[in-house]
């Protein structure tokens, strides 16, 4: 609490000092609320600003511009763009660091991913679209490829990542798990028909998803002795984890630079931290049993 009619440190009677904090929390309402650094450091949006969390030191949770020390560069979002949406709810880079997803909030949850290194790029998702614009510099024009649609009646598009080999996996409502090359479907995967996904994140050469049940997919790229036998699958599904808590939906997730660990952010506001050795175990476990201790975490319902 601080008030700007009082100067920033205030001393007591007692002689006791008080300086003004401000307290930041975080949401489960986005679903790219979060995402790893080098260290294990985790970051994640407050607001227009960026929060550094370590959950090796046990730091406090510190606000930064991660290029200066300083306030963050405004993105150059022109008028119109953002449906009406007032702030940023998070930012997450693509696999490669060549892209940077935007999600913007109340109203539209407009969903932007800018090209860092190629400013002429931008790829928009929306429930019932997902489309790739490229800009003419010499003309000014713009050329749309629509990447997927609704026409196959699997349900509007949730959750958006990319992967290595220049692919895109798309979460559906519906519960699959599509996977794009441009506008070319690689795969269409069903990890649960009476799921639905609400994000994803890649790991490696392959990817973890969430849903709304609370359940986390991890699939991986098919060995060689798959590929050599003719098999067409993408992607397979070798592991899949319930945390058996009712009411927890997984809103975001975020794999460590080392990716030995995995950030979990629920519905409810609770971030948990996975240790990936755990998972990787030949015997199956819930997730509730090798989830460590987060921060800011709320009483089991």
């Amino acid at each position: 609490m601080a008030s700007s009619e009082v100067s920033d440190t205030a001393e007591l009677q007692d002689g006791a000092l008080i300086n003004p904090r401000f307290a930041f929390g975080m949401t489960g309402q986005g679903q790219y609320a979060m995402t790893y650094l080098d260290g294990g450091k985790l970051v994640y949006p407050v607001g227009v600003h960026l929060a550094l969390y370590s959950s090796h030191q046990e730091e406090d949770v510190s606000v930064y511009s991660l290029a200066t020390s300083k306030r963050v560069k405004a993105l150059p979002i022109e008028p119109g763009m953002t449906g009406g949406c007032t702030a940023i709810q998070s930012l997450n880079f693509s696999e490669n660091s060549k892209l940077l997803i935007t999600q913007w909030g109340d109203p539209s949850y407009i969903l932007h991913i800018w090209s860092p290194v190629d400013d002429t790029l931008l790829v928009t998702l929306g429930p019932s679209l997902v489309s790739l614009y490229k800009l003419d510099g010499e003309t000014g024009g713009c050329r749309t490829m629509v990447v997927a649609t609704l026409d196959d009646g699997l349900g509007a598009f949730s959750c958006v990542a990319w992967l290595m080999g220049n692919l895109l996996a798309l979460g559906r409502e519906s519960g699959h798990l599509q996977v794009n090359q441009d506008a070319e479907v690689k795969g269409l995967l069903l990890p649960d028909p009476e799921d639905s996904l609400t994000t994803l994140v890649a790991r490696g050469r392959g990817l973890v998803a969430g849903g709304r049940k609370g359940r986390l997919y991890f699939y991986d790229p098919p060995d060689a002795s798959l590929r050599k036998s003719g098999s067409k699958e993408v992607f397979l599904l070798t592991r899949t984890l319930d945390a058996h808590i009712p009411g927890r939906a997984i809103s975001a997730l975020a794999v460590s630079s080392g990716e030995d660990g995995l950030a979990l952010c629920t519905s409810n506001n609770e971030l948990l931290l996975l240790s990936l050795s755990s998972v990787l175990e030949r015997e199956e476990k819930q997730l509730d049993t090798v989830l460590g201790k987060g921060f800011g975490l709320l009483d089991d319902q």
